[in-house]
């Protein structure tokens, strides 16, 4: 049976992905099974922060020692989506969702247990637009030539009378 499984990992710095690591060593999840990673790092935010480049080049390059496969190919399958910023407000984190399979029993349609689904999806590359003829305020915030990623990540639980 398919399943989904969250983790809560906590970096002590942008390039930290020793829990990511030890959870896959030690045979908790394999590094296959990593669907998608949101987090937040403690950068600003601003244009000059580097964390969240620093993280996802940490996170493919662990990634793809683990898997035998070349980062720049899984950074085109693996999404993720990271703000920086933290100051005085938050610990840097990640989530980590991961796909995997269980022989746990399967769970009919009905079942009013909790359940969680997870999906994943790139758009295609986002066109070069002209700046010249767009206001500030009606400039693309995406940068030229790059892809979105899409997480959609859903939950079901029943009410109880």
């Amino acid at each position: 049976m398919r399943t989904a499984r969250v983790f809560r990992l906590s970096m002590a710095h942008p390039g930290d992905l020793s829990e990511l690591d030890n959870l896959i060593e030690a045979g908790t999840i394999s590094a296959s099974e990593v669907a998608a990673i949101i987090g937040k790092t403690e950068g600003n935010g601003g244009v000059n922060d580097f964390t969240r480049g620093y993280f996802t080049q940490t996170l493919m390059a662990l990634l793809s020692r683990h898997l035998n496969r070349p980062a720049s190919q899984l950074i085109h399958e693996i999404p993720c989506v990271l703000s920086g910023g933290t100051e005085g407000v938050m610990s840097p984190h990640y989530s980590l969702f991961c796909i995997g399979e269980s022989e746990a029993p399967t769970r009919s349609a009905n079942s009013s247990a909790k359940s969680l689904a997870i999906g994943t999806a790139f758009s295609s590359p986002v066109p070069p637009m002209s700046r010249a003829s767009r206001q500030p305020s009606e400039r693309p915030l995406t940068r030229r030539g790059s892809n979105t990623a899409t997480m959609c990540i859903s939950s079901r639980s029943s009410a109880r009378a």
